[in-house]
């Protein structure tokens, strides 16, 4: 019986090391491939969007056009507020980040937006994915060709298996989108935000497997 203990013992153990050294291995690839500390850029191209990593001094005026916008962050989960400060300081920061691989499109030298893959979960293979296409290069295509670009980035850069999100329950048009793009509701978080007007909201979770991608 105690051979037996002995052996279960050395079994999790082995599970527990295998767990944490494909945990590692990712991590390692990932600071080698992705880190802003590199001094190269990685680009993704597709036929007119390029995607830059996102750079504070070159976007921060360009993102300052939508962050306060009600018209474009009436939709996302919760967003308040922010001066120029502020939304560089949060750049900053999140460039720093072991869980979030952030980008600027561009059409050319046009700014069109901002793409990210957040909340990476390096051991699940998760991540979030966010998209914002500011204001006067809305309606002109460009979030299906930003979407195909970001899940080339997570799928075979970082190599996820899973890409997700969340939109506003009630905002049906968005939903769709994200369904014309290959994404799969998954289910309503009920009340799960509360925007700055104190009303409640339900969110859509939809979301997106690697064997689900046409690429």
């Amino acid at each position: 019986r105690n051979r037996n203990l002995i052996l279960g013992a050395a079994e999790i153990q082995l599970r527990f090391l295998n767990c944490f050294q494909s945990w590692l291995t990712k991590l390692i690839l990932r600071r080698m491939i992705i880190s802003p500390n590199k001094n190269w850029q990685r680009r993704f191209l597709t036929m007119k969007i390029r995607l830059l990593k996102l750079d504070p001094d070159r976007d921060i005026m360009h993102a300052m056009k939508w962050v306060n916008d009600p018209k474009v962050n009436f939709y996302f989960a919760n967003m308040g507020k922010k001066s120029i400060e502020e939304e560089r300081k949060f750049m900053r920061e999140i460039l720093l980040s072991q869980s979030d691989d952030v980008f600027s499109a561009y059409d050319d030298d046009e700014y069109v937006g901002q793409v990210s893959i957040n909340r990476i979960d390096w051991l699940a293979e998760t991540g979030r994915l966010f998209l914002v296409i500011t204001p006067s290069q809305q309606g002109k295509g460009y979030a299906r060709e930003i979407v195909n670009a970001i899940l080339k980035v997570a799928f075979l850069g970082l190599v996820l298996n899973k890409v997700w999100l969340i939109v506003r329950q009630e905002n049906q048009q968005r939903i769709e989108m994200w369904k014309a793009c290959g994404f799969i509701q998954e289910g309503v978080l009920r009340e799960e935000y509360k925007d700055s007007r104190g009303k409640r909201h339900d969110m859509a979770r939809l979301a997106i497997l690697k064997r689900e991608w046409s690429g």
